[in-house]
């Protein structure tokens, strides 16, 4: 990225939707508050004015990089929050990052119209117990014990990402899944793939080149593109 074009909002109905509508390279647009914030399959993502970051930004990325830009925004967000506030969050797959277990930002990767995907992402920055949906989301005030300087957080995002589209782009998309690989604690572990048609449990063996996550049942290795991960306790 040669730089970052931000647009600054009181309140939108979704940062997703201003970016979709305004689909130039390098767009950022940042609110304060969503009235209608989604995330992964039009699911409602909900924050008090003023105590999350929420953001989208418009790419258009090589070819090679669009079909990993989930796992390369995860570890974008992931690596920002830790230097941000010292937290050692996780990767949880596809789009989830975690503290402790607990749910603390979210990213939806969108590709509405030729060459652009939209980059969605929700920090639950400077959120109290009394905001959050329940006991699997947590934010980093919970975790730090003081408020987060949100535009510190939006700058190491961008910084992040700027530095991760250059070295996939310069080593190739495998550098993101290692550092993928390298930040979540799920691999090697029992989890359920819920779909909506049915829910797998097998073990999490590795993620491909292309973003797919690998699951170990007794019969193989099934590969999934999409789906609803849940960690579950071994037998």
């Amino acid at each position: 990225m040669t730089g970052w074009a931000i647009e600054r909002y009181d309140v939108v109905q979704s940062t997703q939707d201003v970016a979709r509508e305004r689909l130039v390279q390098g767009r950022v647009i940042v609110a304060a508050w969503q009235r209608a914030g989604r995330g992964r399959h039009g699911r409602p993502w909900n924050a008090p004015p003023g105590k999350a970051l929420l953001f989208s930004a418009v790419l258009a990325p090589p070819g090679s990089v669009a079909p990993i830009l989930p796992l390369l925004v995860g570890v974008a967000v992931r690596d920002a929050i830790a230097a941000t506030t010292g937290l050692a969050a996780e990767l949880k797959w596809p789009n989830d990052v975690l503290t402790d277990g607990a749910k603390v930002a979210g990213i939806l990767v969108e590709r509405p119209a030729g060459p652009f995907a939209v980059l969605g992402v929700g920090i639950n920055a400077n959120l109290e117990a009394a905001d959050l949906p329940g006991d699997w989301a947590t934010s980093l005030l919970i975790r730090i014990g003081h408020p987060v300087d949100l535009d510190a957080l939006l700058a190491a995002t961008l910084g992040r990402l700027d530095q991760w589209l250059e070295r996939a782009a310069a080593a190739g998309t495998e550098v993101i899944v290692q550092a993928w690989r390298e930040r979540t604690q799920m691999l090697g572990r029992p989890v359920e793939v819920v779909l909506p048609d049915r829910t797998v449990r097998g073990i999490a063996e590795d993620v491909t080149s292309s973003g797919a996550l690998l699951v170990r049942r007794p019969g193989g290795v099934e590969v999934f593109i999409a789906g609803d991960v849940r960690q579950v306790r071994r037998p």
